[in-house]
């Protein structure tokens, strides 16, 4: 009948509306699906990245303490470049040396004093006998006399050059004495700290030279691990930014399911 088919007509627009209606569905979730497919990616790329990065700041920082075990060991090593002890036996030598230099001047004035009694025995001595050589012996009675000096004493003047030539003697091993003290106390006492010094000096400036050149390392170490450091906070900061991301690409994955389940 008329009715009959008007119904079936209507039903057969229901199925079509549905099977549209289906078919649009489909789409949306096949869309929304794909839409989490590529979100997905995006994540795993992200996390790959991430994960990169993590070793990348390892390895850094793997780096760094290897170059801190190695500044360590320069700056233990500048400790044991102490130049204390040297410092401290310089300080010594100078007192030695002022000891030995004030017994030396204490010599040297001593062989001043013998030089001036010295001198003045030998003019006592040359007068004497220039004395002695102008005397005159009376061949009568070999008597002596001084043709210019009625009073003076032939007899005393030899025994007086007999005195000066004695003490002359004496006084020369005594300048001989002194001298071979001092020359003892210049090569025995002070030329050896002298050289003691100037080796210690030496030593001094080496271990000096050592120590800029340990430092110059150390610098240069804390630069690189300066820069290091740096490297990774700035790959930090990039780690950060791949979080985030992967954190949003979540809350976006999470509202699509939400939406396929609605």
């Amino acid at each position: 009948t008329k009715r009959a088919k008007v119904i079936h007509q209507f039903e057969h627009l229901i199925k079509e509306k549905e099977r549209d209606l289906d078919k649009e569905l489909k789409d949306k979730v096949d869309t929304l699906n794909s839409s989490i497919d590529d979100l997905t990616i995006k994540k795993s790329f992200k996390a790959v990245l991430s994960y990169l990065g993590e070793l990348y700041i390892l390895s850094i920082e793997k780096q760094i303490e290897s170059l801190q075990e190695e500044l360590n060991l320069k700056q233990s090593g500048i400790e044991n470049l102490n130049v204390k002890s040297l410092n401290d036996r310089l300080a010594q030598i100078d007192k030695d040396r002022l000891k030995f230099n004030d017994y030396l001047k204490e010599k040297q004035d001593a062989k001043e004093e013998l030089d001036s009694t010295y001198s003045e025995i030998i003019d006592l001595l040359n007068k004497a006998n220039r004395n002695l050589a102008g005397t005159i012996t009376c061949p009568k009675c070999k008597y002596e006399f001084l043709l210019s000096d009625d009073k003076f004493n032939v007899q005393e003047e030899k025994q007086n050059v007999i005195e000066l030539e004695s003490l002359k003697m004496e006084t020369n091993n005594e300048l001989i004495n002194i001298s071979s003290a001092i020359q003892l106390i210049k090569s025995d006492n002070i030329n050896p700290l002298n050289v003691e010094e100037r080796q210690i000096n030496d030593s001094i400036l080496k271990i000096n030279n050592q120590i800029r050149e340990i430092n110059k390392e150390i610098n240069n170490i804390k630069i690189s691990i300066d820069k290091l450091k740096n490297k990774i906070k700035l790959k930090e900061s990039k780690l950060q930014l791949h979080i985030s991301f992967i954190s949003s690409i979540d809350t976006e994955i999470k509202q699509l399911r939400e939406n396929i389940k609605s």
